[in-house]
């Protein structure tokens, strides 16, 4: 027998069921911060991924290098030249599976190169309410 699945917080389930159900929309390339914050009800929060990225490392929050996400928790890629320079954002739903933005909002793994370096996962910000 397989090993019970562990327990999805409202809010983090919320946020991957609203992720998944953006799929195929073509308006979000190049905002995927705003994306990540738009599927907890929020924005404005950060000016890019690399700047969110950067405070959750300042506050010990980043599960560096781990690739095992939970599902509604938010995976990002440091700055480089395949992001801009200004770092990669997106959504797990799960079995290593993530909601991405780019010319279409689309599902994808984490070993995309296109992204960028992995740099680690973490939760949104305690303060940013629920879908």
């Amino acid at each position: 027998s397989g090993a019970a699945p562990a327990c999805i917080a409202p809010r983090e389930a919320h946020a991957a069921t609203w992720a998944q159900a953006q799929l195929g929309r073509t308006d979000r390339n190049g905002w995927c911060e705003l994306f990540v914050e738009e599927a907890f009800a929020t924005h404005g929060r950060y000016i890019s991924a690399a700047a969110h990225l950067a405070q959750k490392r300042a506050s010990n929050q980043l599960h560096a290098g781990d690739t095992a996400v939970p599902v509604g928790a938010i995976a990002f890629f440091a700055p480089s030249w395949q992001n801009g320079y200004n770092g990669h954002v997106m959504i797990s739903i799960g079995n290593g599976q993530f909601v991405s933005t780019g010319a279409r909002v689309f599902i994808t793994g984490i070993n995309q190169t296109l992204f960028g370096p992995y740099a680690g996962w973490t939760y949104a910000d305690s303060t940013w309410p629920s879908r």
